[in-house]
């Protein structure tokens, strides 16, 4: 006959409980130190998109990635498109991209004229991949700081009251194209996929981690948009889908279905303005988020 040493099962049962406690202790830091990080990002992103200063990203193929608010309302004031903004710049795309990318060189105090204005440049690498940042802070040939005009006007100085800088965030412009969206997604990668996308294309993103945040972030930010994950733990997206559309507050803000789950059909039957399929389509999302929503439409025009 055999006979167990239960005081050495217990011991064994004792040590692993300690280590799946240890264990879930550790993933509770590391997803504290997470969401610590990821706000410290939003917040990062919202000074790079408020800075009163043109703030540019270029790739290694001297195309443009990102431009901040203050960069598109510069290019508009001055007649440009977006992609013109190149002709401001103080060397030749290709330069810059051999200086502070392949090169790694930092360049400052580096001068640009354009019509009444003086640029003044700081460009240096991202450190650890292809790209490279490009600031510039812009001034009136009189010496002061640009205030820039709406869209629709050009940019005007009164010689009684010098230009002068202010929060972008107050512009009527940037109010004007900023519409927020609402990412509902389990998956931290869809996060800051879809963040990247939503912030260069000019809008305000937040992001939530599941049905409940996501439900109680739709009350207090009213967002102009929202994308939905079908699959999540706790509330999947049917629940959330029929939550918001049940609740008058938010009916009627369009939902896009991003899931790798449903149809088009199905997505529609349930309530869903939109789908798009997993891994996502970006041109196809942003030509959808510019259907459904005036503020995306106004956002496109203003750029």
């Amino acid at each position: 006959m055999r006979f167990w040493n239960f005081t050495g099962v217990q011991k064994m049962i004792k040590r692993v409980a300690d280590g799946d406690l240890k264990a879930s202790r550790r993933l509770h830091q590391q997803r504290q130190e997470l969401d610590a990080s990821r706000n410290h990002l939003e917040h990062l992103v919202e000074l790079v998109e408020e800075s009163p200063s043109v703030i540019m990203v270029m790739d290694h193929f001297g195309e443009i990635q990102y431009l901040n608010a203050r960069a598109k309302q510069l290019i508009a004031s001055l007649g440009l498109c977006p992609e013109d903004i190149v002709m401001l710049l103080p060397k030749p795309q290709m330069k810059l991209v051999e200086s502070c990318i392949h090169k790694q060189d930092v360049l400052k105090n580096l001068s640009s004229e354009y019509s009444d204005y003086t640029l003044t440049w700081t460009i240096k690498p991202v450190r650890g991949k292809p790209l490279l940042q490009a600031h510039a802070l812009v001034n009136w040939q009189g010496g002061n700081h640009m205030d820039v005009g709406s869209a629709n006007d050009e940019a005007h100085v009164d010689p009684e009251s010098p230009p002068h800088l202010y929060a972008i965030s107050n512009h009527p412009d940037f109010r004007h194209q900023s519409g927020t969206v609402l990412v509902i997604d389990d998956d931290p990668m869809v996060h800051d996929q879809m963040s990247q996308f939503m912030t260069r294309e000019g809008y305000k993103v937040h992001c939530a981690d599941g049905g409940d945040a996501g439900l109680e972030q739709a009350r207090k930010l009213k967002p102009d948009l929202i994308t939905l994950d079908i699959m999540m733990p706790g509330k999947n997206g049917w629940i959330v889908l029929g939550a918001l559309k049940d609740d008058p507050e938010l009916a009627g803000i369009p939902v896009i279905i991003v899931s790798g789950v449903g149809n088009e059909r199905f997505v529609h039957a349930m309530g869903a303005d939109e789908y798009i399929p997993k891994p996502i389509d970006w041109e196809k999302l942003g030509s959808v988020m510019k259907k459904l929503s005036p503020r995306f439409r106004s956002a496109q025009a203003v750029q």
